[in-house]
Order: C-alpha cells, then structure tokens, then sequence
C-alpha cells in the first residue's frame, strides 16, 4: 500500500513511467538491513570490551598498563 493510499491524497500523473516500481521497497530493505548491521556491529563492540575490560588493547600516549600475569 502506497502512503498516499490512506491520506486522502491523490497523486499527479508522472510525466515519466515508473522505471523502478520496487525501488521504494527495495530501499526499505535496505534501510532496515543497514540498521540491524548497525545493531549487531555495535553489540558485539560492547560484548569484546566487556572480555577485554582489564587490558587495553589500545595503548593510549603516556599511558602503560601491565596486565595481571606480567607483574613482579
């Protein structure tokens, strides 16, 4: 169903044929695709930092951290 089919609005008549006629749906597709990868891409950053908690995988400048194992 189209969202001028419960508006009460009537389109014009297009100048030019549909080429597309699914794009419209095609491209909810892939809007709902893109953010479900955003989903899970962002969960599974949270879940590796939540394993990676107490060793910095990234050094930051001036900043030395020594994991458990290697203390003296």
């Amino acid at each position: 169903m189209m969202w001028w089919a419960t508006s009460g609005y009537e389109p014009l008549p297009m100048a030019t044929p549909n080429i597309h006629p699914g794009l419209r749906t095609y491209r909810r597709h892939v809007y709902i695709a893109g953010g479900l990868l955003l989903i899970f891409v962002g969960l599974l950053i949270i879940y590796y930092h939540m394993g990676t908690a107490d060793t910095d995988v990234v050094q930051l400048p001036g900043y030395h951290s020594v994991p458990e194992n290697d203390k003296l």
